[in-house]
């Protein structure tokens, strides 16, 4: 999925549409790209929220930061996100140290059978 992020909290999964939403199975964010961003050379700060309610309700799910190069030119994000049910919802923020500026990313989800 390739996701343009403003500053707004911005849904990406909505726990469904991998496994079916199937609570017996989890997923993580393993690898994130930055595909572009509006601020070159700024630190980002991207923060992953799940859970099955509200965003208010959701759990945090791991955070980075991190500077990005000019669009094109920035390689993937190997993240720790900790594994939660395939029927969670979740959701990203962001915010950059520019006012205004968005960050366009794509998420690599995997797959596991809960054990």
């Amino acid at each position: 999925m390739n996701i343009k992020l403003t500053l707004a909290a911005q849904q990406i999964y909505g726990g469904t549409e991998i496994e079916g939403g199937s609570p017996a199975r989890k997923l993580d964010f393993h690898s994130i790209l930055v595909t572009a961003v509006s601020a070159a050379n700024n630190l980002y700060i991207l923060q992953f929220i799940g859970g099955t309610g509200l965003i208010g309700d959701g759990t945090i799910l791991t955070h980075y930061s991190g500077f990005f190069p000019a669009t094109g030119k920035a390689g993937p994000i190997y993240s720790s996100c900790r594994r939660i049910p395939c029927n969670y919802t979740i959701w990203v923020k962001t915010k950059c140290e520019t006012d205004g500026a968005t960050i366009d990313i794509m998420v690599g989800p995997h797959t596991y059978r809960q054990l």
